[in-house]
């Protein structure tokens, strides 16, 4: 069968960059070029593996003659001299060793999630750990340039070990990315909160493909931002990271928060409904540091300190704050 024009194009292309790979004067914007000429088409792969088997045999002078690309100087110079051959040897099982680690970018993916409740204390790969709270999904890939983990639900505590490359966590409202640091990043309906412990991180919007990140706030430790906030350019948030992660030990910290944000917030962690039997105590303030581990004790805690009961119904799934009488704001002319 004879060759096609397309292939005999590629041949004498892979040739003239083969040439090119062994020459001093070769720059970083050519080597970026032939990556970006490699990767185009299986048929320059091809084509390139051929003129290496044609170069080693020495046939590829042969091939020089009908291509007015390449320099005849440069093939002969390297031929006369048998250190010159040498080198350009090495040179080129060294750029087939780094063509066939960019071509084949070997990533390993993990996937994690965590049930109502749950958590989850991971290590992974590189030595970053992290912690997958209630009702959470992760997905981790690592390859040789980075390390990128997708958030789709739920909120994880991120302790980024340093390996000289970038760790991005991606969700749909934005990217958070770091070296190394401690921050948990939260999804919420429209949005994604990060609330960082140690170290920086940098917010910005998500990358399309070919684009560069752009961050549009760095947040420091003790702060916290929304990603959507981030990217309309409003300040940070001064938090107490310690209170605010202390999900991590199973408890959850509460410092002037609302009853309803409270039971919203208890939601999370239990797939027991909880009420208020009266609306209006929604809206006493709470202050207090409340355990994780049972939620009929969680309840009794809470409801002794606010002056309530506790009343379950016979299935257990549905749960009401009661106020007792004195508790009850009369109504009385």
């Amino acid at each position: 069968m004879s060759k096609t024009k397309s292939a005999m194009q590629a041949e004498d292309a892979a040739i003239a960059w083969l040439a090119k790979l062994n020459s001093p004067s070769l720059t970083e914007v050519q080597e970026q070029e032939f990556v970006q000429w490699l990767a185009a088409s299986p048929l320059h792969q091809a084509a390139y593996i051929k003129a290496e088997d044609l170069w080693q045999r020495g046939e590829v002078l042969a091939r020089v003659q009908d291509t007015k690309k390449i320099s005849l100087w440069q093939f002969t110079s390297w031929q006369q001299s048998a250190k010159g051959w040498a080198f350009a040897c090495s040179c080129l099982l060294a750029v087939s060793f780094g063509l066939f680690v960019y071509l084949n970018p070997h990533t390993n993916t993990y996937s994690y999630q965590t049930a109502i409740g749950e958590q989850q204390d991971i290590k992974l790969e590189d030595g970053t750990h992290i912690i997958l709270n209630t009702n959470s999904k992760l997905n981790v890939e690592f390859n040789r340039k980075k390390r990128t983990a997708y958030l789709t639900q739920g909120e994880v505590f991120f302790a980024v070990k340093k390996d000289g490359r970038q760790f991005d966590i991606v969700t749909q409202f934005g990217v958070v990315r770091v070296v190394g640091t401690r921050f948990s990043v939260r999804t919420l309906m429209t949005d994604a909160i990060v609330t960082v412990a140690e170290g920086r991180v940098a917010l910005g919007k998500a990358i399309a493909n070919g684009e560069e990140f752009v961050p549009s706030v760095v947040l420091r430790a003790n702060e916290r931002l929304s990603l959507q906030t981030a990217q309309a350019g409003k300040a940070p948030e001064k938090v107490n990271a310690n209170a605010a992660l202390a999900w991590q030990k199973k408890q959850l910290v509460f410092k002037g928060q609302r009853l309803n944000d409270v039971i919203a917030e208890l939601g999370r962690y239990f797939p027991e409904t909880i009420q208020l039997r009266e609306a209006s105590q929604g809206d006493k303030e709470i202050t207090a540091v409340i355990q994780l581990t049972d939620l009929k004790t969680t309840l009794n805690t809470l409801a002794q300190s606010l002056n309530m009961s506790v009343e379950f119904d016979p299935s257990g799934k549905l749960i009401t704050l009661v106020p007792t009488p004195s508790s009850v704001p009369s109504t009385a002319p």
